[in-house]
């Protein structure tokens, strides 16, 4: 049976500082060269992914902005994006203005991303843009919504209630579906929204269709990656998951911070060779 092997990134694949190892890099890289099928999916941007995803030689695309998009790194470039309908993003920034909240709006065009702020910055805006220095273009002020086009992702940062308040005015708007869940520190929450064939389950599905693999085994860890472990084929989450993400795994492993993902690949590839 020919199988892919999928891992989220933060809380999941990289460790608590964010990063990746050098025993996890190493690990992947020796697998891989050996015909390991294995890519990430994640909620960060291409320059994001690209930054912590750095000298681990993957040979297949990259699922980003939460399953909108397939990116190469090897070419630096977007192989397939499923933008938010042009309509609904209009709709989505203004409801979510009007709950308080400031979007941040990813466009992708040519492989750059663009990331533009629709409203006043506040304490949980300030720490997401401080957190994320780097990792892709300065952070911009929208002004008319009207004019954005090739969206892939926008997302929210705030307080739980503030979120909530957020998810809750979205509904009613065709084309888009949501997910919130915490940081990884759980400082605050994240509400992000993307057309309604993305997210990371439909991203995973369609990949999978798209390079031909028949089946896949999914590594995850917070509430974004909830319906996408619940219907991969063998579901694994890390100890540190979230009850809910446990609760719906086949399998449950070590933490991020130990290298739990490489290690399980490793015993993997030596169980069952018969799958490359």
């Amino acid at each position: 049976m020919n199988t892919l092997y999928i891992s989220d990134l933060d809380g999941t694949l990289l460790g608590d500082d964010g990063q990746l190892s050098d025993y996890t890099k190493k690990t992947l890289n020796a697998l891989i060269a050996h015909g390991l099928p294995f890519t990430v999916n994640t909620s960060r941007s291409p320059e994001s992914a690209r930054k912590v995803l750095s000298g681990l030689h993957l040979k297949l695309p990259a699922i980003l902005m939460n399953g909108s998009c397939f990116y190469d790194f090897q070419k630096n470039t977007a192989i397939s994006l499923t933008p938010v309908p042009k309509s609904a993003v209009v709709s989505v920034v203004k409801r979510l203005s009007g709950c308080g909240l400031s979007p941040f709006v990813f466009s992708l065009l040519n492989g750059d991303t663009a990331v533009k702020l629709y409203g006043a910055q506040n304490e949980y805006t300030k720490r997401f843009i401080a957190d994320r220095a780097g990792y892709y273009p300065s952070v911009t002020t929208g002004t008319n919504i009207e004019n954005a086009d090739n969206i892939p992702y926008i997302v929210c940062v705030g307080s739980r209630q503030m979120c909530e308040r957020g998810a809750t005015a979205l509904r009613g708007i065709r084309g888009v579906s949501h997910s919130l869940f915490s940081s990884e520190d759980g400082s605050y929450c994240f509400l992000e929204i993307y057309d309604a064939d993305a997210g990371k389950k439909n991203g995973a599905e369609r990949f999978l269709k798209q390079y031909g693999f028949q089946q896949m085994v999914g590594f995850g860890d917070n509430l974004n990656d909830l319906e996408f472990i619940k219907h991969a084929n063998i579901g694994v989450a890390v100890s540190n998951a979230y009850k809910e993400l446990l609760s719906v795994a086949d399998e449950v492993i070590g933490k991020n911070s130990e290298n739990s993902v490489a290690d399980y690949l490793l015993i993997e590839w030596s169980r069952r060779p018969e799958l490359y």
